[in-house]
This record gives structure tokens, sequence and C-alpha cells, in this order.
């Protein structure tokens, strides 16, 4: 899975809420409401890589959460934007570069696949 594969926590949800999640946190976070940003992340097709003080930042859900870094990669379904594979660490130190993206959106491609099938 992806959070064994990078050690973080690792998370897909809907245009609603948290529907999976795997690693450390995920009890913080599964079934969970997806926050407002995060929805709006989806709804412009968006994929970033961020930490807490980068102005693109989003929060994830409406609960509060101590995570310091994420990547966000949307899936888009036969031309809609559905949801989003989420990876995310709560070490200070921890930054997410590039190579995390590609592998959140090849995990991402993965589900518009198997939704597709």
């Amino acid at each position: 899975s992806l959070a064994q594969a990078t050690g973080k926590t690792a998370c897909v949800c809907d245009r609603d809420q948290i529907i999976a999640a795997a690693g450390g946190a995920k009890r913080e976070l599964i079934g969970k409401d997806i926050h407002k940003e995060l929805e709006q992340t989806i709804d412009e097709r968006e994929n970033l890589v961020a930490s807490e003080n980068d102005k693109k930042y989003v929060e994830v859900t409406d609960q509060e959460t101590s995570f310091k870094s994420q990547v966000v990669a949307t899936i888009i379904c036969e031309g809609d934007a559905i949801g989003a594979v989420i990876l995310l660490d709560k070490d200070h130190n921890a930054q997410f570069g590039n190579e995390y993206l590609k592998i959140v959106s090849v995990a991402a491609d993965k589900k518009k696949k198997k939704m597709e099938n």
C-alpha cells in the first residue's frame, strides 16, 4: 500500500469524506468530513505538494489534525473530479518532493481505473 511504501499516512477521499486511510493516523481521518479547502482543491483538479506554512497548504478534514506536510492528487474519473489520494506527515522536518507527487498521482490513477471498470 501507499502507506507501507512511504512510511507515511495515506488516505483517499470522495467529495464528502475520507473513505479509506492507512498508516499511523488512520483513526484520525477515516469517516471524517473533508474540509472546504480540500473540496476546492478537488474542484479545481489540483495536485499539490505543501508544508503547513505554504499558502497552498489545505486542511484535509473539518477537525484539527497535526499534519505538517501533504501531497494531494485529484482523482479524475470519466471527466469528473471525484476525490483525491492524499499522503500526510506529522514530522516538522519532513518535506515531500516531486517524487512523492508522482507516487501519489500513480495511486490516484489506479483508483480511477478501478472505478471505470
